[in-house]
């Protein structure tokens, strides 16, 4: 298997970002807890596919996606139940429900074994965003290393209200997840908790890609990259508004607030940040071209991309472009986690920061979005 190299993407590619997605791509072909690599190197296939499906696009642009019925195409001999959770997670996950997952216990699938094939199949998709993003070719998938499945299920999870259960935030020194302790500050990182390596790998990647999770709860930068921290927290919002996830959108929108403040000294009007047609945010630097790459990132036009992706580069550099890209990417997988598990929200220091939040997020439109449901218990 060759290494992953952004050489050819025509711009500088910061070298942490190849390093952090070989690291990945070493482990997707090998047998992982439930499924062999063969099998997980499949999934890999048919989340490139899932946007080419026929029944997808139906169910996307029907009113509800239990109006259309029908078989999937795919590309693989993966059964059909894998198949539609990887699908729909990828083409529809603002419409992802309690039922929906429940369906597929009902066909046999256990909690263990549909973490795997979400996780899996969302860094995958992360890392193909990264490359649609910049510019460079899809990654040659790996091939499928030999071998049978662990069958390993953590022994420490509890019940925090999502669909399946998480690892406790503290965790005991004399477990197989010591590692993990103190590293899962935010529910939506232990959402991929009954298959500890996935939780692994997206504490690994979103270092890369966003910042780590020690750096989140600091608002006094953006660490690496090229971005300061409230531009970082301005995309979240916008990719994870498209996505209409409530967990990721009320989250980013609050923490670009508070680092706004951190910087400026001052209080930002986030009026527009989750309204498609607004395209630019006042007082952020450079808002229009941020804006405008990650509205052509989300619409999935390629030539608009293109010219988005240029127009940030003569505005803000290659440099800059390539660190959105990689924020974009980033919360397409975080904004899939939190709706594919029912993880809820973090809650507020106390009840001013509770009405605070709720008050932004009536402001933004954000108490409307259907993934609301999953998120406030």
């Amino acid at each position: 298997m060759g290494e992953i190299d952004y050489a050819c993407a025509g711009f500088s590619v910061r070298p942490d970002f190849a390093e952090g997605h070989n690291r990945y791509w070493q482990r997707l072909p090998k047998p992982g807890y439930w499924f062999t690599g063969a099998e997980r190197v499949d999934m890999a296939k048919e989340v490139r596919n899932a946007p080419n499906c026929k029944l997808c696009q139906d169910r996307k642009a029907a009113l509800s996606p239990n109006m259309v019925s029908g078989e999937h195409d795919k590309v693989t001999d993966l059964p059909d139940v894998i198949v539609e959770v990887i699908h729909r997670v990828i083409t529809d996950p603002k419409r992802l429900t309690k039922s929906w997952f429940e369906s597929f216990m009902d066909q046999g699938l256990t909690p263990e074994q549909y973490i795997e094939i979400v996780g899996t199949a969302l860094h995958v998709f992360m890392i193909d965003e990264f490359c649609r993003g910049i510019g460079a070719p899809l990654n040659p998938l790996p091939t499928p290393v030999a071998g049978a499945p662990s069958k390993y299920r953590p022994a420490n999870t509890i019940d925090i209200g999502a669909w399946v259960e998480v690892l406790p935030f503290e965790i005991a020194s004399d477990t197989p997840e010591a590692d993990l302790n103190g590293k899962i500050g935010f529910n939506v990182f232990r959402g991929l908790s009954l298959a500890p390596d996935e939780v692994r790998t997206v504490i690994d990647l979103i270092a890369i890609h966003y910042l780590s999770g020690e750096e989140i709860g600091d608002f006094r930068c953006g660490f690496r990259g090229t971005l300061d921290r409230y531009q970082k927290e301005a995309v979240a919002t916008r990719i994870s508004s498209f996505n209409q996830c409530f967990y990721c959108t009320s989250g980013h929108a609050a923490m670009l607030s508070v680092s706004y403040h951190f910087t400026k000294s001052e209080q930002i009007d986030m009026t527009g940040l989750t309204d498609p047609n607004c395209k630019e945010l006042k007082g952020v630097p450079n808002s229009k071209a941020l804006i405008s790459f990650c509205d052509a990132f989300m619409d999935g036009d390629d030539d608009e991309l293109s010219a988005a992706r240029q127009a940030l580069v003569e505005s803000m550099g290659a440099e800059v472009m390539v660190d959105v890209a990689g924020i974009a990417s980033n919360f397409q997988r975080m904004n899939r986690i939190a709706d594919s598990t029912g993880i809820p929200i973090d809650p507020a220091t106390n009840e001013k920061g509770d009405a605070r939040r709720h008050k932004m997020n009536e402001h933004l439109g954000i108490n409307a979005y259907g993934s609301a449901a999953n998120t406030l218990k």
